[in-house]
C-alpha cells in the first residue's frame, strides 16, 4: 500500500478537487433538469386545467341547450298527444252515441217487422220481408238480426278507431 498512499498524499487534494468539481457539475445538471421539468410540468398542468374548464363550460352549455330542446319537444309531443286523446275521446263518445241511437232504431225496426210479420201471410214471412205500410206509406222493411246489428256497430267502431290512429300517426310524423 505504499505506492497508493504516496500517490494519494501527493495528488490527493487535486483528485478530491476534481471529484468535487465533477459532483458540482453533475448535481447542477440534474438540478437544472429537475427545475425545468418541474416548471414545464406545472405549465402543462395549468394548460390542462384551463382546457378542461373550457370543455366543461362548453359541455354544460350544450347540455343545457339539449335539455331545453328536449323539454320543448316533450311539451310539443305532450300537447299533440293530449289533443289526439281529447279528439279520440270526443269521437268515441259521439260514435257511441250514434251507435246506441242506431242500435235502438234498428231494434225498433226489428220489433215493428216482427209485429208486422205476425199480421201478414206466411209467404211474406218466408222471404223475410214485410210489406206492411207503416203509417200507410207502403215502405219495405227488412229484418236484421241482433248479431248483424252488433257486427255492423263493431265495424263502425273499428273504422272510427282506425281513423283516429292514422290521424295520430300523421301528426307524429309531421313533428319528426
Amino acid at each position: 500500500m505504499g505506492i497508493l498512499a504516496s500517490i494519494a498524499a501527493k495528488y490527493g487534494m487535486q483528485i478530491l478537487g476534481v471529484l468535487a468539481l465533477i459532483g458540482v457539475i453533475v448535481g447542477g445538471y440534474y438540478y437544472i433538469k429537475h427545475t425545468g421539468a418541474t416548471e414545464q410540468h406545472e405549465k402543462d398542468m395549468r394548460q390542462l386545467e384551463e382546457r378542461n374548464q373550457n370543455e366543461k363550460e362548453q359541455s354544460d352549455i350544450l347540455l343545457a341547450e339539449a335539455r331545453a330542446e328536449n323539454a320543448a319537444l316533450k311539451a310539443k309531443h305532450e300537447k299533440i298527444y293530449i289533443g289526439v286523446l281529447t279528439h279520440a275521446s270526443e269521437t268515441i263518445k259521439t260514435t257511441q252515441y250514434q251507435r246506441d241511437a242506431a242500435a235502438s232504431e234498428l231494434r225498433k225496426l226489428r220489433q215493428r217487422t216482427s209485429a208486422a210479420q205476425s199480421n201478414h201471410s206466411t209467404g211474406s214471412r218466408e222471404t223475410g220481408i214485410s210489406q206492411s205500410g207503416v203509417g200507410g206509406t207502403g215502405s219495405v222493411i227488412c229484418e236484421v238480426s241482433p248479431e248483424e246489428i252488433d257486427q255492423r256497430l263493431e265495424v263502425a267502431r273499428m273504422a272510427e278507431l282506425s281513423l283516429i290512429a292514422s290521424g295520430f300517426i300523421r301528426q307524429v310524423a309531421v313533428v319528426k
